[in-house]
């Protein structure tokens, strides 16, 4: 999943790897890393709905992701990405 949003005049792009579930923000020589391969958490989770949170520029950044409940690796997640708490960008997509 790779979501592009603007904050403060730049583009600030969140990605994550269906495969290996690293999350990260990116923005300009910046790089804040929301979830990692490393840990248990990020490949064995029960909840439906998962909130990761950075900053950016100052800025509060909430990335929310809500998975099925039946087949969740094999049908779309839904992301929902909110700047301050603004609504900003939505996907769905793995």
């Amino acid at each position: 999943m790779r979501i592009e949003i603007e904050i403060a005049g730049a583009t600030v792009v969140f990605t994550r790897s269906w495969f290996t579930g690293a999350t990260k923000l990116v923005a300009r020589q910046t790089e804040v890393t929301l979830q990692s391969p490393t840990e248990v958490s990020t490949h064995f989770n029960v909840d439906l709905l998962r909130v990761w949170e950075g900053k950016v520029f100052g800025h509060d950044v909430v990335i929310e992701k809500r998975r099925p409940k039946l087949f969740a690796g094999f049908r779309p997640q839904h992301f929902r990405v909110l700047v301050d708490g603004a609504l900003v960008a939505e996907r769905s997509g793995y």
